[in-house]
């Protein structure tokens, strides 16, 4: 029995893509690859895939061990209440809560405004967006709003990173930690 070909591709004697293609193609996924081992920054668009939130777990024993970020707001007793982020931040997309918080929601200026490797000891130029004051107001003011629309105090939002410890087999939470609070409005 001979194996049979798509009909588009009966009688072909040469490959579907040349040497120049298949370079251009190799080098089309090998670039972003090496522009996040060497920035530990992921391009966007990349052919990385699957881009964003990387949630690190652990297998410990008959547990899961992974991190978990909540934002958390604050009603008028001072009690905190846990919020959720895709009603939180709608319209924005969930997937930008990494990114917001990492820059304390625009309250976070950069260091610099190059881009440099932190594994090389070479770097370029780059212009990074620093927030200007009336951005910092803007974006205070937006997630003051947020809060009092929720019925929460307006001048407090923080970040909590808690360790969650999941039995495995069942996965039932066993034990919550919280390892850090970050303090967005205070």
């Amino acid at each position: 029995m001979r194996a049979t070909q798509p009909r588009g591709l009966r009688g072909r004697d040469k490959p579907l893509f040349g040497t120049a293609a298949t370079i251009l193609i190799g080098a089309a996924l090998v670039l972003p690859y090496g522009i996040y081992q060497a920035f530990d920054s992921e391009p966007y668009p990349a052919m990385i895939l699957p881009g964003g939130g990387y949630i690190e777990t652990y297998i410990v024993g008959d547990r899961a061990v992974f991190e978990v970020r909540d934002l958390v707001g604050y009603d008028a007793e001072g009690n905190a209440v846990r919020l959720d982020h895709v009603t939180f931040l709608d319209p924005i997309p969930p997937s930008y809560l990494g990114g917001l918080v990492a820059t304390a929601f625009g309250q976070d200026a950069p260091a610099s405004a190059s881009l440099h490797s932190g594994r090389l000891d070479w770097g370029f130029e780059a212009r990074l967006h620093t927030p200007s004051e009336a951005d910092q107001r803007e974006a205070r003011a937006w997630l003051a709003a947020r809060l009092q629309s929720l019925g929460l105090d307006p001048d407090r939002l923080t970040v909590r990173y808690d360790e969650v410890h999941v039995d495995y087999a069942t996965g039932a939470v066993l034990e919550r930690t919280t390892v850090e609070e970050v303090e967005i409005l205070d």
